[in-house]
This record gives C-alpha cells, sequence and structure tokens, in this order.
C-alpha cells in the first residue's frame, strides 16, 4: 500500500502584493491610454487601441501568472510553455475585443456589460 502524502500549499505575501501592484498599474495605464481616443478611425486611435489591449491583457497575466509562482506546493510543478503563450495571447485578445465593444459604442450601458463579459471570460479562459 502506497502511503498518501499531503499536500501542503501556502502563498508568498510579498509576491501576492506585488501582482496586485503590477494589476493596478496596468490597468490604470490602459484606461489612460483608451481615454486619449478621439475620432476612433485614425491610425493614432487604432494605435492606443493596441497598446491598451496588450497593456491591459498582459497586465491580467503577469498578475495572473504571478500569483501562481506565489503558491508553493510541497511537490515540483512545471508549466507548458505552449500553454503559458496560449494563455497570454488569450488575455490580450480578450481585452482588445473588450476595449473595442466599449469604444466602438460610445459607451453605451449594454455595451459596457457585454465588454465586461468578454473580459470575465478571457480571464477564465487563461484558467
Amino acid at each position: 500500500m502506497l502511503a498518501e502524502k499531503e499536500l501542503i500549499e501556502f502563498h508568498h505575501m510579498n509576491l501576492m502584493v506585488i501582482s496586485i501592484v503590477v494589476a493596478v498599474f496596468a490597468s490604470y495605464v490602459a484606461v489612460n491610454l483608451l481615454s486619449r481616443i478621439t475620432v476612433h478611425n485614425t491610425k493614432r486611435d487604432k494605435w492606443l487601441l493596441f497598446l491598451s489591449s496588450i497593456v491591459m491583457g498582459g497586465g491580467i497575466w503577469t498578475m495572473h501568472f504571478v500569483d501562481m509562482l506565489s503558491l508553493y506546493l510541497n511537490t515540483q510543478v512545471t508549466y507548458d510553455m505552449s500553454l503559458v503563450i496560449l494563455s497570454f495571447i488569450l488575455s490580450v485578445t480578450s481585452s482588445a475585443f473588450s476595449f473595442w465593444i466599449v469604444e466602438g459604442a460610445q459607451h453605451r450601458k449594454h455595451s459596457m456589460m457585454i465588454s465586461s463579459m468578454v473580459l470575465g471570460a478571457g480571464i477564465v479562459g487563461m484558467h
């Protein structure tokens, strides 16, 4: 009979705090970039939407990944690089689509709800 090893876990609080700071900072920068969009169809505005999507998606992904690194388990943990990259792409893509919905609909209430669901689905998809 094999002895079962108890799985012990705890979080490194310093890394958790860093992940929160990264998320807040990335959100602030992304929203600040979005607020600079004016006409919606100029090259500059498209770049601002693109950059804000990378900042927000990257911030979400970084927060999640740093939180995963903060989790200590008494067993070996490995990461599949293709899934790590895919989760980053999904985070940035859902951010881009979410921002595109909000900016295209001129901040109507229903577009904010749909945009939030798209961003939430992207976060869930990262898992």
